[in-house]
């Protein structure tokens, strides 16, 4: 059932119409690399590594006739919640704070069409990562992607991801000349989709994926022979469709594997 703050969505006068977010894996904040003028450092000891929140937003149909509700009511039973309540729906439960309610065109006192945009900003990962299954397919460390999460990659890309290098003055390199590959490093892209059969089954696998994903250090990816020495920056969004879920791995690769 879908409850906030342990009051169910139809206390509120509320039918939940279609939520998002709830999969999101969140990004990095704070310094994520150092700039030591001719290497790129990863900043990725436990210490260093912060997590930004995660935003779920949900659509709900405000139906007062059908609960004997006003939308001033339920407005109130909003701005009186705590600042920090847990969100319940068929994806689990999320310790979030309520950030915003917008009322779309066309409302009244008795039916309304509300956006609801909640923050999560703890509890994010799994506390323990299970054991790897393994297999011959594209893995990251142990953890094979179709075996371990169900994760089919449908296409892998390389990008750029830092352009250029600045110039570091604090160490006196000043007008200095980098070869290539000292002046970027390049993001490692796997397109994905994840099949599922229940809400439960795809809960669990995006959870698995994004505790590994979360852990500090580097992360070794093996596509086929080759193999690259990871960091993660940027979470993933998850775009959801009947029996599927789509999102893309963003990895970026060292710079002794540019080398």
């Amino acid at each position: 059932m879908n409850k906030i703050n342990n009051i169910a969505f139809r206390s509120f006068g509320f039918v939940l119409s279609k939520i998002e977010g709830v999969l999101d894996m969140p990004s990095r904040i704070g310094q994520i690399t150092y700039d030591w003028g001719d290497y790129i450092e990863p900043l990725v000891e436990m210490g260093d590594i912060v997590w930004g929140s995660r935003t779920i937003k949900s659509i709900v149909l405000f139906n007062g006739d059908r609960f004997d509700k006003t939308l001033t009511e339920c407005l109130i039973m909003l701005e009186n919640l705590p600042r920090e309540f847990i969100l319940t729906t068929a994806y689990g439960e999320a310790l979030v704070s309520l950030k915003k309610v917008t009322k779309r065109k066309g409302f009244t006192n008795r039916y309304a069409i509300l956006d609801l945009e909640f923050e999560e900003s703890k509890n994010l990962f799994l506390r323990e990562l299970p054991k790897a299954i393994g297999g011959n397919g594209i893995k990251i460390d142990t953890y094979d992607l179709k075996n371990d999460f169900g994760v089919l990659v449908s296409k892998i890309r390389f990008n750029d991801e830092i352009p250029e290098f600045k110039k570091v003055q604090a160490n006196k390199i000043i007008n200095m000349t980098l070869p290539p590959y000292h002046r970027k490093l390049k993001q490692l892209l796997l397109d994905c989709v994840m099949p599922f059969n229940t809400i439960k089954e795809l809960t669990e696998k995006t959870a698995k994926l994004q505790k590994l994903l979360s852990l500090y250090g580097l992360r070794t990816v093996l596509l086929e022979k080759q193999s690259y020495k990871c960091f993660i920056t940027s979470g993933f969004n998850v775009k959801k469709f009947d029996t599927y879920i789509k999102f893309t791995l963003k990895l970026t690769i060292t710079q002794d594997e540019n080398i």
